[in-house]
């Protein structure tokens, strides 16, 4: 007679059923049809682990959606408000783009201080600081209090970007971080679809920009208040590391060394687009709700690439995770360029709202190449460290390329600063086509000695 095997339970898709652990082979035990029936039947409960993940990934997105989208709806007003109403000239455009790479840089330096937070307290004490900063903005008239309100706002954003790539290793694992993402960055793309034409036409209401900006501060405020009942397990923080490790890290990963040029490079349009943008949009003369409708272009284009592009790509890290960045914005240049140089009128602001289109798919895939990367190059080691580097060489190239951009425009003629821009985006992603961008396997090569893949 076969020894009747012991029971131990386990839990499935289905529930909760037994397995025969001791069975001579070693195989499980086998189950009716009529056990098949009752475990899959309706009314079974749903395994608390998936329960909980499911409450975490709405809480999450809920709170980015409120948290986020409000900036990502001011991205375009913001510093078209300081043209167009305050008088500013390009070069606070510049420094405004420039700000939010200074928040990239903060951890390079100031780690120790950073990781005295945890990391999911610090998101929520972020974005709760943005909502104060925009409530501050909101009723500033004139251009330096305001600039410095708006400059310090994208400060802190990136600094939040910064804390959340780090966090979400813990919310999520390699494998399922794509489709989350991709998701939670639908969800905050829409809902800035969604604000940008609002915020648009409350700034014509002839009031000034405070209604739109003071909305944009209660709902981020509220993103905060949801974020911090996000059940992120223990309070996790960040390892704090010394400065000189974010340039010895690119001396000893040459993946990572070929991504930081190439990124780099890229600089002149990704970071600078937001100088182009109002160059143009002054050049055709746009109100602030034309302003809102274009940057709902962008949006738009966020919103195509994280339904039907990023959830079915493979970001293993590396070069070759940016193709869709590099090369939708390869034809956003040249898009843009054509409404930049060409008399084009009605069809100039047509070929805007294209360019921003495109702009917008390729922004969705840095989104998420950006948060998977650097996670999948460290190989569950240093996480702290790689998220940081890669975000301390976007900060220097976003601090850069704004500024250099906005002297382009008003010294170089049109069609030499557009050709440049073309130029060194086309050559990224080429760059990034190429058979040897990086290596098939997204760990460091201290992991890929012992066998390690991510």
């Amino acid at each position: 007679m076969v020894p009747a095997a012991r029971m131990a339970p386990r839990w499935t898709l289905f529930g909760r059923r037994r397995v025969g652990t001791d069975l001579p082979g070693g195989g499980p035990a086998s189950r009716s049809a009529g056990d098949s029936r009752r475990l899959a039947g309706p009314g079974r409960q749903k395994p608390p682990e998936t329960q909980a993940a499911r409450r975490l990934h709405r809480l999450e997105v809920t709170s980015a959606v409120l948290g986020l989208a409000p900036r990502v709806a001011l991205g375009g007003l913001l510093p078209y408000i300081a043209v167009k109403r305050l008088g500013a000239s390009l070069s606070w455009v510049g420094v405004m783009n420039a700000a939010v790479y200074t928040g990239f840089l903060w951890n390079g330096f100031f780690s120790s201080v950073t990781a005295r937070v945890s990391l999911k307290r610090s998101v929520v004490l972020l974005l709760l600081l943005s909502s104060c900063l925009l409530a501050v903005a909101a009723f500033q008239r004139a251009i330096i209090p305001y600039g410095l309100a708006v400059v310090l706002l994208l400060f802190v954003g990136g600094l939040t970007n910064a804390q959340y790539d780090t966090l979400l290793v813990h919310l999520y694992d390699e494998r399922e971080r794509p489709k989350k993402l991709s998701f939670r960055w639908m969800a905050v793309s829409a809902g800035g679809a969604l604000l940008a034409p609002l915020f648009g036409r409350l700034g014509e209401l002839g009031v000034g920009h405070w209604p739109a900006l003071l909305l944009a501060a209660l709902i981020t405020a509220a993103g905060s208040m949801l974020f911090s009942r996000v059940p992120a397990g223990r309070e996790h923080g960040m390892d704090a590391f010394a400065p000189i490790r974010l340039l010895a890290l690119v001396v000893e990963d040459r993946r990572f060394l070929k991504l930081v040029v190439v990124l780099v490079l890229y600089g002149w349009f990704g970071t600078g687009i937001g100088t182009i943008d109002v160059l143009l949009y002054r050049r055709y003369g746009l109100g602030e709700l034309a302003v809102g409708l274009l940057s709902g272009a962008t949006t738009l284009g966020m919103i195509v690439a994280a339904v039907a592009i990023t959830p079915f790509l493979r970001f293993r890290g590396g070069l070759s995770s940016f193709r869709l960045c590099l090369t939708t914005s390869a034809l956003s240049s040249i898009i843009l360029a054509l409404a930049g140089v060409l008399d084009a009128g009605r069809a100039g602001v047509l070929l805007v709202a294209a360019g921003n289109f495109a702009y917008g798919i390729g922004a969705t895939g840095f989104t998420i190449a950006s948060q998977t990367s650097s996670a999948n190059l460290a190989g569950g080691r240093d996480v702290a460290l790689y998220v940081n580097s890669f975000k301390f060489f976007q900060g220097v190239r976003g601090i850069a390329f704004p500024l250099v951009v906005s002297w382009a425009v008003v010294a170089l003629p049109q069609p030499v600063h557009f050709s440049i821009a073309v130029g060194l985006t086309v050559l990224c992603a080429a760059a990034s086509w190429w058979k040897g961008a990086d290596s098939r396997s997204g760990a460091p090569r201290r992991a890929q000695s012992s066998g390690r893949r991510s």
